[in-house]
């Protein structure tokens, strides 16, 4: 795998923030999705983020199905494109909120998406005693052809 930094690293702080995961996001693959974020997460930084509720914060990790338009009143950002990763089986996308909010998006094509999109995430991003840290600038791979 190569990583290429597109610029000046700048990181975004998600030490503080929460798992809001797609209702679109089929049982059991969702609930097991946010307890993996939730486990692995607090093994390696010793913090325990909770799912969001009703009250939605400003740090969000966001799980999405690309069809998705907006989850909890977000709308999920959209590029346009036939062969866009997100768009094909097993494929996802992660980045950061393109309009500056403190929010790391995994925009997943399936189920399988977002399972890769969670293991590429836990490689990838500075997970460290108290902190979670991900590169605004990072460019991961962004579809993993398993077959």
């Amino acid at each position: 795998m190569i990583i290429v930094p597109l610029t000046t690293a700048q990181t975004i702080d998600l030490s503080k923030a929460s798992i809001l995961a797609s209702p679109d996001i089929k049982s059991p693959v969702r609930e097991t999705a946010i307890r993996i974020l939730q486990e692995e997460i607090e093994k390696r930084t010793s913090l325990k983020l909770f799912p969001a509720s009703g009250n939605v914060k400003s740090q969000l990790i966001i799980l999405a199905k690309t069809e998705d338009v907006n989850i909890s009143g977000i709308t999920v950002p959209k590029r346009s494109g036939i062969r866009l990763p997100e768009n094909k089986s097993e494929g996802f996308r992660i980045f950061i909120d393109p309009d500056g909010k403190k929010i790391l998006w995994m925009v997943c094509a399936d189920e399988r998406g977002v399972v890769f999109a969670i293991g590429e995430f836990l490689r990838n991003a500075e997970l460290s005693a108290k902190k979670i840290s991900f590169d605004r600038k990072m460019k991961l791979p962004q579809h993993l052809h398993i077959r």
